[in-house]
């Protein structure tokens, strides 16, 4: 009896550890958690300044050391007189054989040389030395890649001819230049649209975006 009894309570425990260990319902689904936030837009950079791929310009500073002696070739009709000068020979790549034949390069000096806010000039550039009677030139020629500054005296009175100094003697001041290259279809469309004054350097920069 007490047999059946152990029997029935053994039973019953193993009866009750089984319903332990039964998984119950599936608890419901809980709720999406909140959306994180959104961080504010950088900020967008400024455009750069649009250029023209069809004109390059630049800037050169010649002092006395930079010329060496030579002369400076007037034409006129079949006459030709050769004046004593001073020159200076830059190499610029870009005067492309193009650009000799279709194009154009145009050349500015700073004057007063040295003077703060002082203009732009165009070469060719002279001044008169008084009260001498002669003038000071500054005048330029390209080649394919080559630029040459010179700088020379022509006299405005013949009877004063002897007084003029001898160039080769001068002290060229330090002087600053800006060169302009201007490509040939740059320089066919400048007919098309509005005209530009090609002896203002200001209007030649605002023109072609330099």
């Amino acid at each position: 009896m007490n047999y059946l009894r152990q029997l029935i309570l053994l039973l019953s425990l193993s009866l009750a550890l089984f319903s332990c260990t039964k998984e119950g319902p599936q608890g419901a689904t809980g709720g999406n958690g909140s959306n994180g936030k959104d961080g504010s837009n950088g900020k967008d950079g400024k455009d750069g300044k649009d250029g023209n791929a069809n004109v390059v310009s630049g800037t050169i500073v010649l002092d006395n050391s930079r010329f060496i002696r030579d002369s400076w070739v007037i034409r006129a009709g079949s006459a030709v007189l050769t004046t004593p000068a001073r020159s200076s020979t830059l190499s610029l790549p870009a005067i492309t054989q193009d650009i000799y034949q279709n194009g154009t390069v145009l050349v500015y000096m700073k004057t007063p040389a040295g003077a703060t806010g002082a203009s732009w000039a165009p070469l060719p550039f002279s001044r008169t030395v008084s009260p001498i009677g002669y003038l000071i030139f500054t005048n330029y020629i390209y080649e394919p890649g080559t630029l040459r500054i010179y700088y020379y005296h022509l006299c405005t009175d013949a009877d004063l001819l002897g007084s003029m100094p001898a160039v080769g003697d001068a002290v060229i001041p330090t002087q600053e230049y800006k060169y302009v290259i201007i490509a040939g279809n740059a320089v066919a469309n400048s007919v098309v649209k509005p005209p530009v004054d090609l002896g203002n350097y200001e209007e030649v920069k605002a023109y072609y975006k330099l």
